[in-house]
């Protein structure tokens, strides 16, 4: 037996399921919910943890182009007022 026809046959149960009773219809909209907002969560995780070492890159380049932006705009200023 090909493999996709086993894959058939259970997403055409599952969704039998689904159609007929409305608990498992509920159960698999609030599963969908739970994974999606667990994928949101780890993706933030990964994206703002200062522990990863390329959110330290990152953090460290932002923070190096504002002093140089601070340095002109303050050198500016102390020129305009001489």
């Amino acid at each position: 037996m090909d493999p996709k026809y086993l894959y058939f046959i259970i997403f055409f149960c599952i969704t039998y399921l689904i159609i007929t009773d409305e608990n498992i219809a509920g159960l698999v909209a609030y599963s969908s919910r739970l994974l999606k907002f667990h994928y949101e969560k780890i993706k933030w995780i990964v994206l703002n943890d200062p522990r990863n070492p390329i959110v330290k890159y990152l953090i460290y380049k932002k923070s190096l182009r504002m002093a140089e932006q601070l340095i002109k705009k303050f050198e500016n200023k102390r020129d305009n007022e001489i």
